[in-house]
């Protein structure tokens, strides 16, 4: 199983997300980032996609909410072949909600950055 750590790809990311330089992480702003206009950029919801794409195999990694709720790190494991994707509560591998699909076509990992309640 592939222990990837996906990077967020820039083109894609709504221009209120603000990006880290080492592209792992990713904050949201109330005011536009001044995003150069993309085709693949999100425009309405406030997400980004990752650079990486799989079209095989099983692959894992964690998203870190950075949030005082449980779950606080969320545990990502895409079996391609099997047609599973699984989430997990990463601390204690908690079965948090998994669904079945047959893949066609590569997938992209992707986070929605939300506002905290009274932001």
């Amino acid at each position: 199983m592939d222990g990837c750590s996906p990077t967020l790809d820039t083109n894609s990311a709504h221009d209120r997300l603000q990006i880290s330089s080492d592209l792992r992480t990713v904050t949201v702003s109330r005011v536009s980032q001044g995003h150069l206009h993309h085709p693949h950029r999100f425009d309405y919801w406030d997400q980004a996609l990752c650079r990486e794409s799989f079209s095989s195999g099983q692959h894992y990694w964690e998203v870190d909410m950075g949030c005082m709720e449980p779950p606080r790190r969320v545990g990502v494991h895409l079996d391609w072949d099997g047609g599973l994707l699984s989430f997990y509560g990463a601390d204690s591998m908690t079965l948090l909600h998994s669904f079945h699909q047959t893949f066609v076509q590569p997938r992209h990992p992707g986070l929605l950055v939300g506002y905290k309640v009274g932001d």
